[in-house]
């Protein structure tokens, strides 16, 4: 009986790999093929992290896509950061915002280098905070640059980087839910 759960759950698991969502390659640090943003901001936030990653160890990417196909946005977050596999390969100082337009998802995946200054709840204050509370109100733009920004601040811990939201309403709902305008 174990043997044929064994088996059962190796079939399982190579069949649905063959259906998860395809990892596209790193094309660059700015990443946008659902469209939020238009060519001067993608060329705005590209000039910003490509100088962050030639100065620093840290390097922070973006990926936007239409939708996660059925897949959750933490499996494929993971498979996206193991195979584009940012920042200093000895510190593991990657990171991604990944944002799926039609799943209405937000994730950022962390190298474990950077995992003591972009804590989850770091992560879940910018994506609250800063990227959800922009998108709800249909800045996009907005949302996606002032949350790398703040990445990118606290990974280098800089505080000019990392904008107060004090004044700002905590969102109430799932951390990597937004609803369109």
């Amino acid at each position: 009986m174990k043997k044929k759960i064994g088996i059962s759950l190796a079939v399982f698991l190579v069949f649905s790999s063959l259906f998860a969502l395809d990892v596209p390659q790193l094309s660059a640090c700015v990443n946008d093929y659902a469209g939020f943003l238009k060519d001067v901001e993608k060329e705005e936030l590209e000039n910003y992290l490509r100088n962050v990653n030639e100065t620093t160890k840290v390097q922070i990417a973006l990926l936007t896509i239409k939708s996660l196909e059925e897949d959750s946005i933490e499996d494929y977050s993971i498979r996206v950061a193991e195979q584009w596999k940012l920042g200093d390969a000895k510190e593991n100082s990657g990171a991604i915002l990944i944002v799926s337009k039609e799943d209405r998802k937000i994730r950022i995946e962390v190298g474990y280098g950077l995992e003591k200054d972009l804590t989850d709840a770091v992560c879940s204050n910018i994506i609250n905070k800063t990227i959800a509370s922009s998108f709800k109100r249909g800045d996009y733009y907005k949302g996606i640059s002032e949350g790398l920004h703040a990445m990118v601040g606290y990974a280098l811990k800089d505080e000019n980087l990392i904008k107060p939201n004090s004044n700002e309403k905590r969102i109430e709902e799932n951390e990597e839910d937004f609803s369109f305008k």
